[in-house]
């Protein structure tokens, strides 16, 4: 089965990339191999110790690899460590209202620990981000099917200025 162009993990759609970082391809050649899915170029985001390593494209929307155990890093792992964050997606199209208006959206996201989740927002008239929910669903002309911490930061910029 192939994966489709929304967000997703790949199933071994990317393996031919995986198999670029076991080999030690040059990094170049790899962030340079586009994402399967969507074309996009690809990132390489290796753990703290240089054991494990997952693949996501730099497209909208996300694509990515399960982590990857590698006993053997290539020359160029610590170039691509990142201190881990906690991050959260809202899934803008996967959102309803209530009767009473209570909007529900559903989210998910990583800790920095490593732990995946997976939710929803309830989001009553009276919270102090119903508005801007509102204004990011039916009128900012937002269309990203993701939307993370750093966009929403960027849409509550614009929503503060639009108001």
């Amino acid at each position: 089965m192939r994966m489709q162009t929304t967000y997703g993990i790949f199933d071994n759609e990317a393996d031919h990339i995986i198999a670029m970082v076991h080999d030690h391809a040059s990094l170049d050649s790899i962030v340079g191999t586009p994402c399967p899915a969507c074309g996009a170029n690809m990132v390489v985001a290796f753990n703290e110790d240089g054991t494990g390593f997952s693949l996501n494209c730099a497209g909208d929307p996300l694509h990515i690899t399960k982590q990857q155990q590698i006993d053997n890093p290539p020359p160029w792992w610590r170039d691509c460590y990142e201190e881990p964050t906690d991050t959260t997606w809202y899934w803008r199209e996967w959102h309803s209202y209530d009767d009473d208006g209570t909007l529900h959206m559903k989210i998910s996201g990583w800790q920095a620990d490593d732990v995946r989740w997976s939710g929803a927002l309830e989001c009553p008239r009276d919270h102090r981000d119903y508005d801007l929910w509102r204004w990011v669903l039916n009128e900012s002309g937002c269309t990203k099917d993701l939307i993370s911490d750093t966009d929403l930061d960027e849409l509550r910029a614009q929503y503060e200025n639009a108001k």
